[in-house]
């Protein structure tokens, strides 16, 4: 059994981006453990929020639901803030993954991969697929 660790920005891309190889990788009989860089506080608000509900608990719940689907047994999220598209004010934003440096960043990072004794890492291309800041960090940090 090998343990894949698959790297996202925020909640979703690990559908849109991996889960076919990690529901592939679960039902081979490997480990699979999602970790998010943010709880994609600042992405678009597609269905309607319960009341008084924001938007990064509708994703973390639904990250959740997703890693089950896929087979991830472990989630974590490494506690930095979406920094928005390309060119929002929030990309320099406090707390920022665009702007969290990436030491840091990749500490956390490898942290859990020790713990995990990782064999795969997935992320994303130098362009983070489509330019977006965050996606663009998890290459570095990755």
């Amino acid at each position: 059994m090998a343990t894949l660790v698959s790297f996202h920005a925020h909640p979703d891309d690990e559908s849109i981006a991996t889960g076919g190889a990690m529901r592939k990788a679960f039902e081979d009989g490997h480990r699979v453990v999602l970790v998010i860089a943010t709880r994609g506080e600042h992405g678009e608000i597609l269905t309607e929020l319960n009341e008084g509900e924001e938007l990064w608990e509708r994703r973390v719940e639904e990250t959740h639901a997703a890693a089950e689907i896929l087979g991830a047994t472990r989630v974590e999220f490494l506690g930095y803030v979406d920094s928005g598209m390309v060119g929002d004010p929030l990309n320099d934003a406090p707390g920022s993954f665009w702007t969290a440096p990436v030491a840091d960043a990749a500490e956390k990072l490898a942290a859990i991969l020790r713990e995990e004794n990782a064999d795969v890492l997935t992320i994303y291309d130098p362009y983070g697929t489509y330019g977006h800041p965050d996606h663009i960090q998890v290459h570095r940090v990755g």
